[in-house]
């Protein structure tokens, strides 16, 4: 943990005006906060997960440090300010003994609002700040949505018993965790899953306090799920030509006897989840290890990033899938999973830059986040965790890759728009292996995992060039000042 920096850093950070000036413009000199692992935190994979969330009055990131551990909540913003914790405002669980019960720590996702009984008033309510932490372990495995910074535990949910349809526990329910808003509004949406089931949870807004649950079989005996993601979407349905769905999740699993990894793409149907699209790639080892959904190109509509699995060490490529296309082309062949879907683009490691290296087995694909983080409106950015990156001459440093999702959904796969290294690097830091994108103040700010330093940096109003090749600004967390 690099406390001998800290101080220095929350001081410029604060000290900065981070909301009106343009996120490729900043120099050098661009604050990044440090939080390290907190007193007293047993594991020291600290920062091997992590989320975002914001309510009307309160800014938070989650971290935990995997399964078995708790996770720490820390508030970095409130009312427009950006603040700097020195430690985490609440644990969740409460006690390392509950985490190590449940697996609590497997998986987080942020939350803007869910409903949560009210003993006082006999109804449910409307509480912010929220998040959803896994619990795959002990007699029922589950989620848990825990609001208002922690403080309130809002609901628990487990496989639910959907069209008469009795499901029994699953070992592994809450391993994979992600959240969703749907097209149209309409309330927020959790997707949680285990081996061999996916349930989408609703919980309405507005007042509406209804919550669903929609279901669907994630794989089949002979695989097993790996990750999920979810998006907004207005597709229309090949079974229903009077209907269009809202959105779509999207699981990846691996094979249990050898066959090819896919991604299969479930949306709404009534209450249910039904298949609408599933893609493979012939050789592509661990293809679904890793995905993000996210509106690149700001038409409304999510596109679907795919990469390989890190743990087999041979991630090299990334894929932009349209899944409105997608969902064209499994039309023509409804019982084919497509082996030959043309994606948008595809993206390789990057290979050589001055300050970091890219190149086959650096983890290029790890985590994935897609956010505005740009503010010169020509829309989103994806962000690619390579937690094998070499950083200054550092052996599995890390970096972070970032390309403008306009061009990427052009088919324009050119080298990234700019990276994120730390210049205090060391070995194994394994920075960019959890990536979000976090609204703090008004801002869509970079948040970066690195649990080989049991440390999560956050790039406030990151200092990042354009042209790397030319000398580009990088974030540099550095002793005593900002370079």
């Amino acid at each position: 943990m690099r406390t001998s920096s800290m101080l220095c850093l929350c001081l410029a950070m604060l000290c900065a005006s981070c909301t009106s000036l343009d996120f490729f413009g900043y120099a050098d000199d661009s604050p990044l906060l440090v939080v390290g692992r907190p007193k007293g935190y047993k594991s020291r994979a600290f920062g091997a997960q992590l989320a975002a969330t914001s309510s009307s009055s309160l800014d938070l990131i989650v971290v935990s440090g995997g399964r078995n551990t708790q996770t720490a909540v820390f508030t970095l913003g409130s009312s427009g300010a950006v603040s700097a914790p020195s430690s985490p405002d609440v644990y969740y669980p409460s006690t390392l003994g509950k985490a190590q019960d449940s697996g609590a720590g497997s998986a987080l996702a942020g939350l803007p609002a869910w409903h949560s009984f009210d003993s006082e008033t006999g109804s449910k309510v409307l509480v912010e700040g929220c998040f959803a932490v896994g619990e795959p372990s002990g007699s029922t495995p589950s989620v848990r949505v825990v609001c208002q910074g922690g403080e309130r535990e809002a609901d628990r949910l487990s496989l639910p018993s959907v069209l008469g349809e009795a499901v029994p526990p699953e070992e592994g329910f809450g391993l994979h965790l992600a959240a969703i808003r749907p097209a149209g509004g309409g309330g927020f949406l959790l997707a949680a899953g285990g081996d061999e089931w996916t349930a989408v949870y609703a919980s309405g807004q507005d007042g509406d306090s209804t919550s669903a649950a929609y279901l669907a079989a994630s794989s089949s005996s002979d695989r097993k799920l790996e990750r999920l993601a979810g998006g907004r979407a207005e597709l229309s349905l090949p079974w229903s030509t009077a209907r269009k769905s809202r959105f779509f999740v999207a699981a990846g699993s691996t094979a249990r006897g050898g066959a090819e990894e896919r991604v299969q793409i479930f949306a709404e149907n009534g209450s249910r989840l039904e298949l609408l699209a599933c893609v493979t790639r012939e050789g592509e080892l661990g293809f679904g290890g890793s995905m993000v959904a996210g509106d690149l190109d700001g038409d409304g509509n999510d596109e679907l990033v795919v990469s390989a699995s890190a743990a087999l060490g041979r991630v090299e490529r990334v894929y932009v899938y349209d899944v409105a296309a997608l969902a064209d082309q499994a039309r023509l062949s409804p019982e084919t999973c497509l082996g030959q879907a043309t994606p948008l683009v595809i993206v390789s490691a990057p290979g050589q830059f001055e300050a970091s290296s890219c190149d086959e087995g650096c983890g290029f694909g790890t985590a994935l986040a897609i956010g505005d983080i740009a503010t010169d409106d020509s829309g989103a950015e994806l962000a690619v965790g390579a937690p094998g990156a070499t950083a200054h001459g550092a052996r599995q440093a890390g970096a972070v890759y970032l390309w403008r999702g306009a061009l990427l959904t052009e088919g324009v796969a050119a080298a990234p728009s700019a990276y994120v290294v730390d210049s205090d690097a060391h070995k194994a830091d394994a920075l960019g292996s959890a990536l979000a994108v976090a609204p703090i103040a008004g801002r869509s700010e970079l948040v970066v995992g690195a649990p080989g330093a049991s440390a999560v940096f956050v790039a406030f109003c990151t200092g990042l060039g354009e042209d790397i090749e030319q000398g580009a600004d990088r974030t540099r967390n550095a002793k005593g000042k900002m370079k």
